[in-house]
């Protein structure tokens, strides 16, 4: 048999051309091309048949070392000889493109004797397979110097009688490899040369499930949120030929809103983008989010990202203290359909611009420590939502008496009879508070007054028929100056009610509880009764002759909150909170 001298150019054209002879379905992710020589119409006479290259079902095959003959009974024919040295062979190339993203698989059928070996790697470049200046049919020596390298690599001894040798499944990383080289090496040392022949190849392409995913992959949404989500398809194994993302966004409706505002159909495409940001309907079921890829060719089906649906967090925004003036005040992270209805007490301290908006303005019109109330109502079904918010308006003093167990607010009428007595006391929207002795009925001793900062507390000691008014001072908002306020405990000579009142107050002398001396003595002068706002501002005054056991004023004409009652009678001098509630 004649041979041709054959030597492979280094820059050879290469033919890449997939064809796809097996398609399961428009989503196929599988390809399978089928080199079957048995039904190819190589040539029968050439003594290497790929010298020229040759087209085997539009895959290229090309001749590398020695020469690769043909019969249509067993095959490709690949010589090889041990019966001298050097050992050589025969070796060719399939022009195909493997691409990162797919796994491969490659079965070749193949028979030769025992001392044949078939071997095969992938790779990008031919420079680990030296060849010699041999004539195209000739035997090459350097073939028995090769190694499998690359991707794809199996070195299989033969078994004697037609057997399909399966190459280990791999991957590529990166690149382009173009290459599967296919040699046979070894042979019967006995025999001038011995051969191997290939009856079939069928190399399988199946896209990795990993080649592309969709991220977020679950999403956890406040009920009744509308801000837009962005979905991304990643492509972590580096698929080249994307020429189209379509996501697949559930059975309409499938509570989903395009970029343009319009309900979202069940499939969408952006092209070549793999991003897409879509919107939550009020209040709608959100169906699930995947993508369809095309690359090459060929689909890729992501990953499905879920949705979860969580309770919100809600709460009143706005300032937690009211100095002057109004405040606007809202539900922070409102569910979208929600709907609310708001609420302050205790009566008298502000007004509420509306009770049934998203939003309300209170006004200060007293003072003391308000609670606004937000109901949020219609939140996915659930219960409504009560929120609470202790809002100081303006500076209202308050605390409580502490005395043998028993507490009592401040500004109350009762005596405080004689013994230790502990006050704590609160200053909304003040800091920076001093407390100090102001005056005593007689005088309390210095060591019998302590003032503790850090509990907004004081201690005295008080014997029988002593009374102490006490003054505080502090900084309130803004490093405002806040005005002294004081209040007098033990000897309170009278009782001020109703309180709170609506339109008029009896002031009355309190019955002897052992601090009081007599009755006449707190009727046997003049006395002036006068009423101030928290301020200072006095608002009403009147004189009651010597001798009046029950006085009476009207106080119709406040408006409702916090005020003062001022009662001198000789050397009482007393204070006593007053609240108007309407």
């Amino acid at each position: 048999m004649n041979k041709f001298i054959f030597k492979l150019n280094a820059k050879r054209i290469v033919f890449s051309v997939v064809v796809l002879f097996l398609s399961l379905s428009c989503f196929s992710q599988t390809t399978t091309i089928d080199l079957d020589y048995l039904k190819s119409s190589l040539s029968t006479t050439a003594c290497n048949v790929f010298s020229p290259s040759v087209a085997v079902n539009a895959i290229t095959h090309s001749s590398l070392a020695g020469g690769v003959s043909f019969n249509t009974t067993n095959g490709l024919y690949l010589d090889a000889q041990t019966s001298t040295n050097p050992f050589s062979g025969t070796g060719f190339v399939i022009d195909y493109n493997f691409v990162p993203g797919y796994n491969y698989d490659i079965s070749i059928t193949a028979n030769g004797d025992a001392s044949m070996y078939l071997n095969t790697s992938v790779v990008s470049n031919l420079n680990a397979f030296p060849i010699t200046s041999t004539g195209s049919c000739t035997l090459d020596p350097k073939v028995s110097t090769w190694n499998t390298v690359g991707d794809g690599q199996l070195s299989v001894q033969c078994t004697g009688a037609s057997h399909t040798f399966n190459v280990p499944t791999f991957s590529i990383s990166s690149g382009m490899p173009i290459y599967l080289v296919i040699w046979a090496t070894g042979g019967n040392p006995s025999l001038i040369f011995d051969n191997l022949t290939i009856s079939k190849i069928v190399i399988t392409k199946t896209a990795i499930a990993s080649s592309f995913n969709i991220t977020p992959a679950t999403i956890s949404l406040t009920c009744g949120t509308t801000s837009p989500v962005t979905y991304t398809v990643n492509n972590p194994g580096g698929v080249t030929g994307i020429t189209d993302y379509t996501w697949n966004l559930g059975a309409t409706p499938n509570g989903w809103k395009l970029p343009n505002g319009s309900a979202a159909p069940s499939t969408y495409s952006t092209g070549t983008i793999n991003t897409l940001t879509l919107t939550p309907s009020c209040g709608s079921t959100l169906a699930n989010i995947s993508a369809t890829v095309t690359a090459n060719g060929t689909q890729y089906n992501t990953n499905q990202s879920g949705t979860s649906i969580t309770q919100p967090s809600l709460s009143i925004s706005g300032n937690s203290t009211l100095c002057s003036g109004s405040s606007t005040y809202s539900v922070a992270n409102l569910p979208c359909n929600a709907s609310v209805n708001w609420s302050a007490s205790p009566d008298g301290i502000v007004s509420l611009s509306c009770t049934s908006c998203n939003s309300t303005t209170i006004t200060k019109t007293g003072d003391g420590s308000v609670t606004l109330t937000a109901t949020v109502s219609n939140v996915c079904g659930s219960t409504p939502f009560v929120l609470n918010k202790s809002i100081a308006v303006g500076y209202s003093l308050t605390g409580t008496i502490t005395q043998s167990g028993n507490n009592t607010p401040m500004y109350t009428t009762n005596s405080i009879a004689a013994g230790a007595t502990s006050v704590t006391f609160q200053w909304p929207g003040v800091s920076g508070i001093s407390c100090y002795q102001s005056s005593t009925n007689p005088s309390v001793s210095q060591t019998g007054f302590i003032y503790y900062p850090s509990q907004s507390k004081f201690w005295f000691t008080l014997s029988s028929g002593q009374s102490i008014t006490v003054s505080f001072s502090g900084t309130g908002c803004g490093g405002t100056t806040v005005a002294t306020r004081s209040f007098t405990v033990g000897g309170h000579y009278y009782v001020v009610s109703p309180n709170p009142a609506s339109s008029s107050i009896n002031i009355t002398p309190a019955s002897d509880d052992g601090n009081l001396t007599t009755e006449s003595s707190q009727t046997g002068t003049t006395t002036q009764v006068s009423i101030t706002d928290v301020s200072g501002n006095l608002k009403k005054q009147q004189q009651f002759s010597t001798g009046t056991a029950k006085m009476q004023l009207n106080v119709a004409d406040l408006i409702p909150g916090t005020y003062f009652v001022h009662i001198i009678n000789g050397t009482i001098n007393e204070t006593h909170q007053l609240i108007i509630h309407r």
